[in-house]
């Protein structure tokens, strides 16, 4: 793409109930000269909780279109069974423990901002 593009934030609408789910809002910039399309990604990663995890998570996506230098606030709801795990036994359950969501263009992980990718940004919870 022609396009750069920014993640600047990610934050968490309170209240903070991953049994209702989460509201999440991102701030995306095309700082590029052409207008031109980012597929805003969203990730669930464990960061300290009890079972084994898939390492990265896929929760949601959306499309943006941006002209150049425009700046908008992207603004998703997350059901609470995007953000369950499977458990030992195979049943879907909210594991308690600490979580990080993690917003970006590409999967996490450094190669991908390596190959050109934006930095993504971060946020962390808490299921209790």
């Amino acid at each position: 793409s022609y396009a750069r593009f920014e993640y600047l934030n990610l934050c968490i609408i309170p209240p903070i109930e991953p049994t209702r789910g989460l509201r999440v809002a991102v701030t995306l910039k095309n700082s590029g000269t052409v207008a031109a399309d980012e597929v805003f990604q969203l990730y669930l990663s464990g960061v300290d909780i009890c079972i084994p995890a898939p390492l990265y998570q896929l929760i949601a996506f959306r499309r943006v279109r941006l002209k150049p230098g425009q700046v908008k606030t992207i603004r998703i709801s997350i059901p609470p069974e995007m953000l369950m795990l499977f458990d030992n036994d195979g049943r879907q359950k909210l594991v308690p423990g600490k979580y990080k969501l993690i917003a970006g263009g590409c999967s996490p992980g450094s190669r991908g901002v390596e190959l050109g990718a934006s930095q993504p940004v971060c946020n962390e919870f808490f299921i209790s």
